[in-house]
């Protein structure tokens, strides 16, 4: 299924980047720039508020987190400050023609409708998010965590199943795992180390190796080598265990991740629920 929130979102975000790539093409190139932190934004000698410009730069963060990196750059700061300044006299133009009463207007608020209620419905959803939530799900992850079996893999990867195959018979002969990684691994990561990947839940390798990998007991090697996008490689499970080796961070050091993983939880919820319930069906 297509990701409802992040459509519906990128739609919003877009208008807001859409802008300000396009006063930015034709806007001259601003004088010497002032300290930041004083630099104010005036349309027709009254200044805009703080909160107005907060939120027109919160959006643009999130219509484009790349270019948002450069809000430190004075210069590009400035750019975006009168891009507000040119929002708003926009917005006061267009309310002395009377716009808002035209049947354009009416039509393009038509168009955008369900992407404002979408917006509105789902901030919301997440705007109650309390210590005792985050808390619950700080549990939640930290057992999970605890009881998480984890993998210590290492592998060799060669280009050929000719190559493997001449890997697999030396091993079969008893010849040493991490000499062999050592001498024919094409992986710059684990070569020099024998073809050690560490520990891992095994979650974050590609389809087949993962699937090879659980088929594995420990200290035993896959003897057929196993074709990935990489290449192909010779697994060997060295150990197992449950629960991380590294202890789970305190609760304040994530809070802010663990807010952000639960407002998309509550924002998947949203949308799950609302097609359940309008029964929303392609046929």
């Amino acid at each position: 299924m297509i990701n409802s929130t992040k459509m519906i979102k990128a739609l919003i975000l877009s208008a807001s980047l859409s802008f300000f790539n396009s006063y930015a093409a034709v806007a001259p190139a601003p004088a010497a720039v002032p300290n930041m932190q004083n630099l104010k934004v005036y349309v027709n000698g009254k200044v805009v508020s703080d909160a107005v410009v907060k939120n027109s730069i919160n959006r643009f963060k999130e219509a484009s987190p790349m270019a948002a990196q450069q809000l430190s750059n004075p210069q590009f700061y400035t750019e975006v400050l009168k891009s507000v300044g040119m929002q708003q006299a926009i917005l006061e133009e267009g309310m002395k023609q009377g716009l808002e009463k035209t049947p354009q207007y009416l039509s393009k608020l038509d168009e955008i409708k369900p992407m404002l209620f979408a917006q509105i419905m789902q901030d919301q959803s997440v705007s109650k998010i309390s210590d005792e939530a985050l808390k619950s799900k700080y549990n939640e992850m930290k057992k999970e965590a605890e009881n998480t079996k984890q993998f210590n893999v290492s592998h060799i990867l060669v280009k050929t199943l000719d190559e493997a195959n001449k890997v697999e018979a030396q091993l079969a002969k008893g010849a040493d795992f991490a000499t062999l990684a050592k001498k024919f691994s094409i992986d710059p990561g684990s070569k020099a180390k024998g073809g050690d990947l560490s520990w891992s839940d095994g979650k974050g390798f590609v389809p087949e190796f993962s699937a090879a990998l659980m088929k594995l007991t420990k200290g035993s090697y896959t003897t057929t080598p196993v074709k990935t996008s990489f290449g192909f490689h010779i697994i060997k499970l060295v150990d197992t265990k449950v629960g991380s080796s590294t202890p789970f961070p305190a609760f304040d050091k994530v809070k802010s991740q663990l807010e952000q993983q639960v407002k998309m939880e509550k924002t998947r919820a949203f949308f799950t629920d609302l097609e359940k319930k309008f029964n929303i069906v392609v046929k």
